[in-house]
């Protein structure tokens, strides 16, 4: 079963949304499916092309897709019975933004002591 988790991505602290990403990444083949549309920008892929090039089900390809595409990592289209997916750009740069963020604020100490109901930063901290 596949969870859509935008609205509550859309909820969750720097570091949450930075977790949400990289959960959706830790798994082999979903960095290979991200490898291959980036070797194919130029033209969609669909989940039988997915699967065949990465020699597992067509089930186990859409669940892997969705999981890509519900963190706004990969663009989906229907084109009659099939589903073609391709990298979201923008998609991928907002990840990598909240990577450094998280990077970058993991080595900075709290001022505020983690009484994050005090913190001035909000939802850009812990």
């Amino acid at each position: 079963m596949v969870i859509n988790m935008r609205d509550k991505y859309m909820k969750k602290t720097l570091v949450g949304k930075t977790a949400q990403y990289l959960k959706a990444l830790a798994e082999e083949q979903r960095l290979k499916i991200l490898k291959i549309l980036a070797s194919h920008m130029a033209e969609s892929l669909c989940v039988s092309d997915v699967a065949k090039i990465l020699q597992i089900s067509q089930p186990a390809a859409t669940k892997h897709l969705a999981i890509l595409a519900n963190v706004d990592l990969l663009k989906r289209k229907r084109k009659g019975i099939k589903v073609f997916y391709t990298l979201n750009m923008e998609g991928l740069e907002v990840m990598w933004d909240l990577i450094q963020q998280t990077y970058a604020k993991g080595f900075t100490r709290c001022p505020y002591n983690f009484k994050c109901e005090e913190c001035i930063y909000g939802d850009t901290c812990v």
